[in-house]
């Protein structure tokens, strides 16, 4: 295909469709406008997103609730991080997400991404939460496999110690 050179000169070449040329047109205005003044040789301009950061929340202590558990070999049991600041003020919409769970014996409790703890044999282990450069940890003991009661169809629980469960009010 030809296409026509402002000169009135002929080449052979890719054509350019409407579409494209609105694209090519805005992008040569935007460099036109960019470095049309001496403030934006500096490359400082105000369309600059390297310059953009964001960090974590300031965190101060992670604690991990419950402190302990025990459950049986099969059993699942969810830990919950808080994230509390210097103050000792709880840090509100710290991306909980961003927690990273550990165990640290995987033979014995193994801790999904979202804080579930599962029992796989016997013994004890610590779970960590880590957000950023700060961790807590809680406990975790693994007894024996719990079998349900004879025509029971729900499964076992995991169980806290009296301290770690909140208090009823009475009646």
């Amino acid at each position: 295909m030809l296409v026509g050179l402002p000169n009135g000169v002929l080449t052979k070449g890719p054509s350019v469709n409407i579409p494209n040329k609105a694209v090519l047109t805005a992008l040569l205005l935007a460099a036109i406008a960019c470095g049309g003044t001496e403030s934006n040789k500096n490359g400082a301009d105000l369309t600059d997103l390297t310059s953009v950061s964001s960090s974590l929340p300031v965190t101060e202590t992670v604690e991990v609730s419950p402190a302990s558990a025990s459950l049986g070999v099969g059993a699942r049991f969810k830990f919950a991080s808080n994230f509390v600041d210097k103050s000792g003020a709880p840090v509100v919409n710290s991306m909980a997400s961003l927690t990273r769970w550990e165990s640290s014996d995987t033979t014995v409790a193994t801790v999904s991404p979202t804080g579930i703890v599962t029992g796989r044999r016997s013994g004890s282990a610590f779970i960590r939460a880590l957000f950023g450069q700060t961790w807590g940890a809680g406990v975790v003991t693994i007894g024996a496999p719990q079998v349900p009661e004879t025509g029971s169809a729900t499964p076992p629980a995991a169980t806290t110690p009296a301290s770690a469960t909140p208090a009823t009010p009475a009646a």
